[in-house]
């Protein structure tokens, strides 16, 4: 990584999370560090870095050991969650940074969230009662500790859950990560544990906010040491398969890392892949929801595409379970850009690739009456322009290839005396 300092820094780095928290199109990096002060780079957009140096965000000092981001107030702009505790043995609190959409971060200060004292080391981001608000577990990381769960209450505050096995079984804790395992509509937990000859623990969601606690099967049994984690479906069958790294602290380069495949169930499924062309090009940050009548009931369920938390992370695409239903009724895509891509009646069992729409964008009429816009669109994507004065019947006007992110195109056949809308449709 180049960048002003980025050789030559000294320190105890440990997790690290992607995100484009300015929404400039191009992923930029927060790097934990325990002891010292953490990192955010900025990405210039050409292919190098700026640390930025102002604000709490990169000046409070703590044993910083996983950042996840995520959009928790839904503002459209990615928020910092990091946990803190582990390096120095001793209990510490977390930092929650709210995104204050100019390229500035504000420290929440109240709540439990920010205030419970543990040796925390994992964090996982999920809307776990699919009320469209992301909800927050972290890990305690002390031996004999508990974990915690901090439910989204959609007004920028968070409610400690204090009850049910999820937040009150002991262990050694260390990476978490959310997938819908059993494809019933409601996400689950898997939490690792670095407790000699105990298990992992597997929580499935009943669906009205408590957790069953899995006690059978492989995932829950084996009592190897374990690291980092993450949910992906593989062998793309429709169902989230399981990655745990091995990490034996008592002998260094050791440890077995186990892979568990997902032998599924009868429910549906559906997987989104976004395909960003003006977001950052791994279209982080995006969220998709999918709406369906699972068992009776309408279900609204999120996913946002992030990267992790330097712990643990899961598969960039979205995958849904839709229970007994064969589609979903709507599928929505709010793009990092701005855009917000609605689809209905989608069928169920399909990888779905949704391509970020082009954007357009007026830019000037010209002194011989012509009118001059921008499109931004994906490079090497071709777009069909078209034209309507009643936004009913559309007529073409022109092709084109996108040789660059964004293109300056003028229509000379323009009269100023009547309306005239476009629009570009990928071919």
């Amino acid at each position: 990584m180049e960048g002003p300092g980025a050789t030559n820094l000294t320190l105890s780095s440990v997790g690290c999370s992607w995100a484009d928290y300015d929404r400039d199109g191009f992923l930029d990096l927060f790097v934990a560090n325990s002891g010292k002060p953490s990192e955010l780079w900025h990405n210039k957009g050409d292919g190098s870095f700026e640390r930025v140096l102002a604000g709490a965000i990169v000046t409070n000092i703590a044993d910083s050991i996983a950042a996840a981001w995520a959009d928790y107030d839904n503002d459209g702009w990615p928020d910092l969650f990091v946990a803190n505790g582990l390096g120095a043995g001793s209990n510490q609190k977390n930092f929650l940074y709210h995104n204050n959409r100019d390229g500035t971060f504000t420290q929440i200060k109240t709540g439990a969230i920010v205030n419970d004292l543990d040796q925390f080391i994992g964090a996982a981001w999920g809307d776990y009662d699919n009320d469209g608000f992301l909800d927050l577990f972290t890990t305690g990381g002390g031996l004999g500790h508990h974990n915690y769960l901090y439910h989204n209450n959609g007004d920028g505050t968070f409610t400690s859950i204090t009850t049910g096995p999820i937040v009150n079984d002991r262990g050694t804790f260390i990476a978490a990560a959310w997938a819908d395992y059993d494809n019933d509509g409601w996400l689950d937990l898997f939490v690792g544990n670095r407790t000699l000859g105990q298990g992992n623990f597997l929580y499935h969601n009943n669906g009205g906010g408590t957790f069953t606690k899995v006690i059978t099967g492989p995932i829950v049994e084996d009592r190897d040491l374990n690291g980092a984690c993450a949910w992906g479906d593989y062998d793309n069958d429709g169902f989230s398969d399981l990655f745990v790294s091995g990490q034996d602290y008592r002998a260094p380069n050791s440890g077995q890392s186990r892979l568990y495949h997902n032998e599924g169930t009868t429910n549906n499924w559906l997987k989104i892949i976004p395909h960003a062309t003006r977001s950052n090009a791994s279209a982080v940050g995006a969220k998709v929801r999918v709406t369906a009548i699972i068992n009776g009931k309408t279900v609204t369920q999120l996913r946002e595409i992030n990267t992790g938390d330097g712990l643990a992370g899961n598969s960039q695409e979205a995958l849904f379970g839709l229970g007994d239903t064969n589609a979903a009724a709507s599928v929505s895509i709010e793009w990092p850009a701005g855009t917000v891509q609605v689809m209905t009646n989608v069928p169920a069992q399909q990888f779905l690739t949704v391509i970020e729409p082009a954007a357009l964008k007026a830019l000037a009429i010209l002194p011989n009456g012509s009118f001059q816009f921008s499109l931004t669109g994906g490079i090497g994507l071709h777009y069909v322009l078209e034209t309507s004065s009643d936004l009913g019947n559309w007529t073409f006007w022109t092709g084109v290839t996108c040789t660059n992110r964004t293109m300056t195109l003028t229509d000379t056949n323009v009269s100023t005396s009547s309306k005239r809308f476009y629009r570009a449709v990928k071919r």
